[in-house]
């Protein structure tokens, strides 16, 4: 029953506050949308100082923890307060009446925030307005290049300048990076190749001939279909069998997929273009490799002269002996051409190769074919063989291994076994 009474006192309390018209804090009136001026969601916040915040000092928040709450009790308040015989029913309300208190001041200051908020932005769009107007008319660049969609286009769609990389590509001017010195072919790697052109050339004929069955088949109007029919399952036979070893006819590539030799069989030691080219130049079967006679190399200084030591093609088509242009061309410039010198070098000759070699050399890459053009005497394989097997030779250490080196070897051959190449 005291507890009933109590909280009719509570009640009859609240009502009275009521009755003086308490200001009621509503959040969503802080902020209001107006869109009659004509300007897009403009930000308008009410200035009303009017808190209701009693005589509450000015205190910090983390403050009011520790402030007596009876002390800005209204004497309505602490009447009703007072009145209740329950402690725990006063400790609710003095509770209560704490964080509404912290609540209001809290509500002060969101409010003030967002006043301030407001103040920055109406300055910010004074200053951005009065640029926009000071600036009409004119063309603005900033200069920076965009790097997203139109990529590496200015303001206006215009390109980026060029660079000197751009500039040397125009020009045809190779850079070091597009250069790699090339791997010479083994045998093993002939023999590889010759095998995986037969393959390849195999596989790839009868991929053909099937898809050739497939159409027939399908088409019942094919003229003399059964005949077409069975000369391409005899076909199809003879690719599938073990005894097949065709070779693709000289300088064809039809049935022959470069990508995948390279890729497949060669595991990109050497690129398609690499093997294309060793294919027509040297190794296909049909291509003469056997020594040149006495009755060839006449004729070929013949016809050497007669073309003007061009056209290397067109003179192997008229030896007709099966060589191609690049071999002849070779043999003509390496054992034919009488105004190369066939003895040895002088200490001249070799201090100006080392000096060019120096001077042309880019990491292992070594351009013979710039250095050859400062010898008007010498070929390409001449100062190619005296660098690698005698000067070169020259800067290498030499004499007793030492005892670090001696442990080295040891680890390097348990490593590659007798593969010394490997070693160095």
């Amino acid at each position: 029953m005291e507890d009933e009474e109590d909280v009719k006192k509570m009640m009859e309390a609240i009502k009275c506050s009521q009755k003086e018209n308490l200001q009621e804090f509503e959040y969503e009136e802080f902020i209001n949308c107006n869109d009659s001026d004509g300007e897009e969601n403009e930000v308008i916040i009410y200035e009303d100082d009017d808190y209701l915040i009693y005589d509450l000092p000015n205190t910090e928040l983390p403050d009011l923890n520790t402030y007596d709450t009876r002390s800005s009790l209204k004497p309505e308040e602490r009447h009703t307060i007072d009145s209740c015989s329950d402690p725990n029913l006063k400790s609710l309300l003095l509770l209560n009446r704490d964080k509404n208190l912290l609540l209001m001041q809290l509500h002060k200051k969101i409010k003030d925030l967002l006043l301030e908020c407001q103040k920055n932005i109406e300055e910010k769009n004074t200053i951005i307005n009065a640029f926009v107007e000071s600036n009409k008319g004119q063309t603005h660049s900033t200069g920076a290049w965009r790097l997203a969609a139109p990529y590496f286009k200015d303001k206006r769609l215009f390109p980026c300048p060029p660079n000197d990389d751009v500039q040397k590509k125009a020009n045809k001017e190779l850079s070091i990076y597009d250069l790699y010195p090339l791997k010479k072919w083994t045998s093993f790697e002939c023999e590889k190749l010759l095998r995986a052109v037969k393959c390849n050339y195999n596989i790839n004929q009868q991929t053909a001939v099937r898809k050739k069955i497939q159409e027939v088949t399908q088409n019942f109007n094919f003229e003399n279909r059964e005949e077409v029919l069975e000369e391409l399952q005899a076909r199809m036979e003879q690719l599938s069998s073990n005894e097949s070893n065709e070779v693709p006819p000289l300088n064809s590539d039809e049935h022959i997929d470069w990508l995948r030799v390279a890729d497949v069989f060669l595991k990109d030691k050497h690129t398609a273009s690499e093997c294309k080219s060793m294919w027509h130049v040297y190794l296909h079967p049909q291509i003469n490799k056997s020594s040149w006679t006495p009755s060839e190399n006449i004729k070929l200084k013949e016809l050497a002269e007669k073309y003007n030591y061009q056209n290397w093609d067109h003179i192997a088509q008229q030896l007709d002996n099966n060589r191609t242009g690049f071999t002849v061309c070779m043999n003509y410039y390496s054992n034919l051409h009488e105004n190369f010198k066939r003895g040895e070098f002088t200490y001249e000759e070799d201090a100006r190769l080392l000096d060019l070699i120096y001077q042309y050399k880019m990491g292992n890459y070594i351009p013979w074919v710039k250095i050859v053009q400062h010898f008007n005497n010498r070929t390409r394989s001449q100062l190619h063989y005296r660098y690698t097997y005698y000067l070169s030779q020259n800067e290498r250490r030499k004499g007793k291994f030492t005892d670090a080196e001696d442990v080295l070897l040891m680890i390097l051959v348990d490593k590659f076994g007798k593969n010394f190449k490997k070693m160095l």
